[in-house]
């Protein structure tokens, strides 16, 4: 019957330090966007290629939404292809040219 006693001490004990720890924890979830928050007209710019093996995308780590506002696009080339695409609601994503095609969300689950 002591040996019960002390285990559910130890448990209680263990249960109060989690919820203390937790509540002094911070998390860091790098991206979330809704499908609703990402559908409309994207403009994408290709560049030479030839990136290094460090690249980033010049974001802290970890990461601050706020450090993603009016953040210049950084290419190796002056002058980058670009088209647009138009990513629809139905998943669908269609080009300037009438080409159509499928897209998927891609979710920071896990």
């Amino acid at each position: 019957m002591k040996n019960n006693n002390n285990n559910s001490i130890f448990v209680f004990c263990s249960v109060i330090l989690l919820l203390i720890f937790t509540k002094f924890s911070k998390a860091d979830l790098p991206v979330h966007c809704l499908r609703s928050q990402v559908v409309g007209t994207w403009t994408l710019y290709v560049d030479e290629g030839g990136q290094t093996s460090d690249v980033s995308c010049g974001h802290n780590k970890p990461d601050n939404d706020n450090d993603h506002k009016d953040r210049p696009v950084r290419l190796n080339t002056d002058k980058p292809r670009t088209f647009q695409v138009h990513l629809l609601e139905a998943g669908v994503v269609v080009d300037a040219e009438g080409n159509k095609g499928h897209w998927t969300m891609i979710y920071d689950e896990g």
